[in-house]
Formats: C-alpha cells, structure tokens, sequence
C-alpha cells in the first residue's frame, strides 16, 4: 500500500511541474532599436539583440523612427521608450493600447515624439498603462481620441513642455476603471 502512495504522490507532483512549466510566460526582452535595415517596426534585424518585440518587452528607442500600420501593445509589465530628439515612432493602426494585458508604460522625454490615431493607456479590465511626456519638444499626438482608464487604470504624466494632443479626451470611461491626469512645469 506504501508503495501505491508513493507513486501516486511522484504521478502528482510530476504533473504540477508539468503544469508550472508549461504555464510560465517567456522572459520580456530588453530591445534597443537601431533601424539599421529599414524604419519597420515589425522587422527583427531592426532590433538589438536581434529578434521581434513582444508587448512585454523593455524597448528603447533613442534615435530613428520605427513605423508600423500593425497594433503595437505595451502590456505584460513591458515599457517603451522614446528618449532624445530624434527618437520618434509612427502607428498608424487604429490604436495604440499601452497596458493592453498587465501592466504597460510609455514614457516619451527629452524631444522624442510619438503619433498615432487613438490611444488608449489602461486597455483591459485588470490592466494599467503609464504614460509620461516630459521634457521640452517631447510630444504624443493622438489624431484621435484619447483613454486614460479604458476598462482598467490609466495615468498620464505630462511635465515640463511636454505636451500631448488629442481630439476627444475620457478619464475613467468604464464603470470599473480608474483614471489620472497630471500636467506640471512651464509650457506643459
């Protein structure tokens, strides 16, 4: 009977790690763009290390201008940087989610610009997005509208001449979601 026990426990455990290991979600990236091959958003050898950008990894842009007429989400505990004056980004698919699933950041500084037509920080039910546009010549131009707290929870950060533009703008739309907006510093 001890022995029946015994594999039964080893069948058990074997099959949660089974489970664990399946279930784990890959390891986010930390991605610099370098545009060395074209200015497409979606081509791995445009990338250092070399590879696809997923919604969670850490991407950096410092100078170029990655474009894309694809979706491009920021969640999963991901972020994406636009850092300095000639770092700017194109999406021109319908929206832009940051904080599609989890937790997502955009943060755009230092002169870098971001446009796109509609964007939505804090997407889903569960999700949170941040968003922070700081420093002079910094910019997010939404040709559209503009969520902050979709159906989950949204902040916007906006300091020290940065400046964001936006046709229509909701804070908290959903029954559910939780919304914040903060504009400081000169010319912001």
């Amino acid at each position: 009977m001890r022995h029946i026990k015994g594999i039964v426990r080893l069948a058990v455990l074997v099959a949660a790690a089974s489970i664990m290991a399946a279930g784990s979600p890959a390891a986010a990236d930390t991605r610099t763009w370098d545009g060395s091959e074209s200015n497409d958003w979606f081509y791995d050898l445009n990338w250092t290390p070399v590879g696809w950008p997923s919604q969670a990894d850490d991407l950096y842009i410092y100078s170029g201008s990655p474009q894309t007429g694809s979706r491009v989400t920021v969640g999963g505990g991901g972020q994406i940087t636009f850092d300095g004056p000639t770092a700017s980004g194109t999406f021109s698919y319908s929206y832009f989610p940051v904080g599609w699933t989890g937790s997502g950041a955009l943060t755009i500084s230092n002169g870098g610009q971001v446009a796109n037509t509609d964007g939505w920080i804090g997407y889903n039910p569960g999700s949170s997005g941040d968003v922070t546009v700081n420093g002079l010549g910094s910019s997010w131009t939404n040709s559209g509208r503009l969520y902050v707290g979709r159906y989950g929870s949204g902040v916007l950060s906006i300091s020290s001449g940065g400046q964001v533009a936006n046709t229509d703008g909701y804070i908290a739309l959903f029954t559910g979601s939780t919304g914040a907006v903060s504009v400081y510093g000169a010319g912001s």
